[in-house]
């Protein structure tokens, strides 16, 4: 059960007073020579005197913009297609236009593997280099239309095949697309935790494409978020190749593998919980693991602490972050440290004046998904009048918390909440409206990087016709329109 919103109140409106202010407190340069910046910082650059103060510290991994990178990743993908008779006529014609648009972004170095299903699954193209790229596009274009959704045995074969190659330093990654319920195997959210836990500590990431309003968000977003892949929800099959396109460049620029955040809180700190993130705290010491970070992406952890017999006057150490990780291009190992100290005074004024304002933004957007969670709760129990109350009392909260800090992403949250709770009270929780909910909240949850929208018209790399098979041309080209 998800925390009300009234536990989370008092919080958000605490700090709601903040004056502002936007220094990155306890940032330093990494220790060592590295693209990749460690930050360490926390909401306030002062705590207050006293026996125990709570503190909330960020510890933020920035990667360097695609462009910078100079060598990319070898790519272990597997592309597990929806092919219920429900994708029949243009979901499927766009699906594998998608499928064709991943194969041409690929080198003959990466390895490809194409799974469709439908009552059952199928191994189409098995893990495979991409010398004979001919063939790959005539078992794309040859996916025949099925009858009902088995979605965890098509999730289970892509994985089979992408295991064939786990050995190869590459990314590993599931791409699985369904606009259906699945109906056969298992099928609960439940059930795809499981398979996305299970899958994440192997390194295999699966992100998830939900077509139209009649799949099952929670499970396709259970699989996405536990195997730490991307969530994507297409209201139009036009969107279809730009996503693929998308999901592509996020594959092609990780920039770091295999991440180990280690934190370290010295005597007089002491760690209370992850607030945004599984992982463990032993003692004095919290351990993170993250599977990658992509090119461009800042990928952050939040820590909530108590410091202990804080005296006024005094500079207190508070953390110490050291992150390993490999660099997905050359694939050699790095390591960085940085830490953080903050000051002691007995002035709350002096406290609030001190705020890190990107840093209580931060936990305050992480909070509100705990928000979002509750009132599709509600909404599912028909209690839509308090799914309103819930994210209204969120928005209000963001509102006050952003004009205090002019903050002009709190106050685009705050008008974005209070737009759902409209539409919840006049159209009661439509199935868009719940897909859209459920899929932004586990796309912050997870810190997803979200492009710009891609037109199809601009989607790079598009495969001339000549060079598709010739089955292929005629059914990719465009129908003129009836005057």
């Amino acid at each position: 059960m998800m925390p009300c919103f009234s536990a989370l109140l008092p919080y958000l409106f605490q700090v709601s007073l903040v004056f502002g202010g936007a220094a990155c407190f306890g940032y330093m340069p990494n220790s060592g020579n590295d693209d990749l910046v460690l930050r360490v910082e926390s909401e306030y650059e002062k705590v207050l005197e006293g026996p125990r103060s709570k503190v909330f510290i960020k510890v933020a991994l920035d990667a360097p913009a695609t462009a910078t990178i100079r060598q990319r990743p070898d790519v272990n993908l597997a592309l597990v297609l929806d092919r219920s008779g429900s994708m029949k006529g243009r979901k499927l014609r766009e699906a594998k236009q998608g499928a064709v648009q991943a194969v041409y972004r690929l080198n003959p170095s990466d390895v490809f593997a194409l799974v469709a299903y439908e009552s059952t699954a199928q191994t189409l193209v098995p893990a495979t280099r991409l010398d004979d790229m001919n063939s790959v596009l005539q078992a794309i274009e040859g996916i025949q239309i099925g009858q009902s959704t088995a979605i965890f045995a098509g999730v289970s074969l892509g994985a089979a095949e992408v295991r064939k190659n786990i050995g190869m330093s590459a990314v590993h990654r599931i791409v699985l697309l369904s606009d259906g319920i699945a109906n056969v195997g298992p099928s609960s959210p439940e059930d795809m935790v499981r398979l996305g836990v299970a899958l994440g500590k192997e390194g295999i990431s699966v992100s998830t494409v939900g077509i139209g309003d009649d799949y099952n968000e929670d499970v396709m977003t259970a699989l996405s978020q536990t195997s730490e892949g991307n969530t994507y929800y297409v209201k139009n099959v036009e969107e279809l190749v730009g996503i693929f396109s998308r999901e592509l460049g996020d594959v092609l620029s990780v920039y770091a593998r295999d991440i180990s955040v280690r934190v370290l809180f010295p005597k007089g700190v002491r760690p209370l919980s992850i607030v945004n993130h599984k992982g463990t705290i032993a003692g004095n010491e919290a351990l993170v693991a993250i599977n990658q970070l992509y090119g461009g992406q800042e990928k952050f952890l939040l820590f909530e602490c108590e410091v202990l017999n804080a005296t006024a006057g005094e500079r207190r150490s508070i953390a110490e972050a050291r992150v390993s990780y490999t660099h997905a291009g050359t694939k050699r190992s790095h390591h960085l440290t940085n830490s953080l100290a903050i000051r002691v005074t007995s002035s709350q004024n002096a406290v609030l004046a001190s705020a890190n304002t990107a840093v209580i933004r931060d936990n305050a957007v992480f909070q509100n998904t705990y928000v979002v969670d509750q009132a599709i709760q509600l909404a599912d129990e028909g209690k839509e009048a308090q799914a309103v109350d819930e994210l209204i009392k969120g928005s209000k909260a963001l509102e006050q918390l952003g004009k205090i800090n002019k903050d002009p992403a709190l106050l685009k949250k705050s008008k974005e909440m209070e737009s759902y709770a409209q539409s919840i009270e006049q159209r009661g929780m439509d199935k868009r409206t719940r897909k859209e909910l459920r899929t932004t909240n586990v796309q912050e949850k997870t810190q997803q990087k979200i492009l710009p929208k891609l037109p199809r018209s601009s989607v790079p790399d598009q495969p001339e016709k000549k060079d598709l098979p010739k089955k292929q041309q005629t059914q990719n080209q465009t129908p003129e329109r009836k005057k």
